[in-house]
């Protein structure tokens, strides 16, 4: 994988964000072998040296990032009480999660409390969500977090800035609302976000998928779990104004000359 040492900042209009992709940012074989392995070494860690018996592990990659999920089988142990809750939640409804994710969604409605604690046994319909995805949005989803990593500001005391998770959502729906092309230009599609970054109030995004509009009672502005009706992700960022200054700024660059967002808002 490329280190992502080229920063889009100093591209110029006519430069190919494609090519700035494939070279920078996407995760090559080699790279690809050695996250695997180190996966695979942490796998067989957990199922031979934790006293919590391993009833399943999910790998998944996700624009460029390896990740494991680990399910547990045997939750209770000498754990404190919450502990020991989500636990249970998380190795006992995630499979019936995957079929009828209204049940669970009832049971989080009726207990506000215990909400947090369901989110392992979400994981596996999130991923379903975003891996569906053509390769093109892939890409796009790279620019962004290349953008986010080089751009934003990280580190402690420095406020609660958003997560990609977050970031990658708001991305997906610009694409839907772009009319979901199969081939676009990376660059309008960058601008698009960013643009939706700037007006991050009027956002109010929510998919139907998984979960009917009956769950989803929030106040603007939000992005809505597609895999949790409960939770509007946009909260766990509480710097969304500075995000908007840094969106601003960036719009600015050379590699936008020429485009207005009249002109990215729909037509990539």
């Amino acid at each position: 994988m490329a280190t992502g040492g080229g920063l889009l900042r100093t591209l110029d209009p006519y430069e190919n964000l494609d090519i700035f992709d494939a070279q920078n940012l996407q995760m090559n074989d080699s790279y690809r072998a050695s996250c695997n392995a180190v996966i695979d070494r942490l796998v067989k860690f957990l199922q031979n040296n934790v006293q919590l018996k391993v009833k399943e592990v999910v790998k998944t990659e996700s624009v460029g990032i390896l990740s494991l999920i680990v399910s547990l089988h045997d939750a209770w142990k000498n754990c404190n009480l919450l502990d020991d809750l989500y636990l249970y939640l998380s190795s006992h409804i995630t499979q019936r999660t995957m079929h009828r994710p209204s049940a669970v969604y009832d049971e989080m409605l009726k207990s506000e409390d215990l909400r947090p604690y369901y989110s392992a046994s979400l994981v596996k319909l999130q991923l379903k969500f975003v891996k569906v995805l053509p390769a093109k949005v892939m890409s796009l989803i790279r620019l962004v977090k290349h953008w986010r990593k080089s751009e934003l500001p990280s580190g402690s005391g420095v406020g609660r800035w958003p997560t990609s998770y977050i970031l990658e959502l708001i991305v997906i729906r610009k694409w839907e609302d772009a009319g979901r092309p199969e081939r676009f230009d990376l660059k309008r599609g960058l601008h698009s976000f960013l643009q939706a970054l700037v007006n991050y109030r009027d956002l109010k995004v929510v998919w139907d998928q998984n979960y009917n509009r009956l769950y989803t009672q929030h106040r603007p502005p939000y992005v809505i779990d597609p895999a949790n009706p409960f939770n509007n992700v946009m909260d766990r960022c509480d710097v969304w104004d500075d995000v908007a200054q840094y969106a601003r700024k960036t719009l600015k660059w050379s590699l936008f000359q020429g485009l207005k967002s009249t002109e990215t808002s729909r037509a990539w």
